[in-house]
């Protein structure tokens, strides 16, 4: 691959400035995909996302937050990552620097105010003060926090216990995914003119891996690269190409941890934007092999 020089973005910045965003992607001289797009064979009708859509949404993820082996969704995942995120568990890696760990339980303590929710309680205290705590490094940094340190030594094991014997918790875990990184990103969806279950899902993903801003901004540098978006009737599979290079561009940009993820774009680019399954035909998608983080493709069904 080319060398990409990295450009150092205003802590302003903001998805309208689609020229500043613009220069890094012309900085990938190197595409790894270029010239594999599908017939643009794309109907205009909505796809609603049903409950199986749904359902291979959350897989797509849990496979690339929780490895190529996952069977089902890892509820009982939970560890110290060096990611500079403090503590990362849940089928989606919910960390409690961004305090999405804070959300599950306060979810789960309101759902569930009895001894079944105990654990989150006590540690109520310590996940508030993890949340946006000063120890918590920015985009790209690779370093694994003592959590110990800070109140939650002995979390990792409570919650995985949780999972394992509490149909309930997992629940949670599963509504707070949709509501906080589904439900949050319907305007954006409603903005681009989004509609294919597929890129719903592209959109979701990027969301849980970089945040509102992320997404923002790679949405942003899609459709300027695109020069449209489908809410100006650009197909939904051309808008998803542009958005899975700005993706793999910005990933690239924030380099640490966060360059060695492109196997996401990847496997999604490959698997599921070259085939043209935008709607999970056959109620399935198929994720593609990229030679490291897996060499075998996986079927993901509902």
């Amino acid at each position: 691959m080319a060398k990409v020089v990295a450009v150092a973005l205003k802590p302003d910045w903001v998805p309208e400035r689609d020229e500043a965003f613009s220069e890094i992607l012309e900085l990938a001289r190197e595409y790894p995909f270029a010239g594999t797009s599908p017939a643009l064979a794309v109907r205009s009708s909505n796809y609603p996302l049903t409950e199986c859509q749904i359902s291979i949404m959350l897989q797509i993820t849990n496979q690339f937050e929780n490895g190529p082996t996952s069977n089902g969704l890892i509820y009982n995942s939970c560890e110290e990552t060096p990611d500079s995120q403090g503590i990362s568990a849940g089928f989606i890696q919910f960390t409690s620097c961004a305090g999405s760990i804070l959300s599950v339980c306060n979810d789960y303590i309101s759902a569930y105010p009895s001894a079944t929710s105990f654990f989150c309680i006590q540690f109520l205290p310590a996940l508030q003060a993890a949340n946006g705590a000063s120890y918590c490094g920015e985009n790209g940094n690779s370093v694994t926090i003592d959590m110990s340190k800070y109140g939650l030594g002995d979390f990792c094991s409570q919650w995985t216990n949780a999972a394992n014997t509490d149909p309930n918790f997992n629940a949670i875990q599963r509504q707070n995914a949709l509501n906080g990184y589904l439900g949050t990103i319907m305007p954006l969806i409603s903005q681009y003119g989004v509609t294919a279950p597929a890129l719903i899902a592209q959109m979701y993903d990027t969301n849980v891996q970089l945040g509102l801003t992320g997404l923002s901004q790679i949405a942003s540098a899609a459709t300027y690269r695109a020069k449209g978006s489908p809410a100006t009737g650009l197909p939904q599979l051309r808008w998803l190409d542009a958005f899975l290079f700005a993706r793999y561009t910005y990933l690239l940009q924030l380099g640490g941890a966060y360059a060695n993820t492109l196997y996401r774009v990847k496997a999604f680019h490959d698997g599921i934007y070259r085939t043209g399954n935008l709607n999970f035909t056959n109620n399935q998608a198929v994720l593609a092999p990229d030679g490291s983080w897996t060499t075998t493709s996986i079927t993901i069904a509902c």
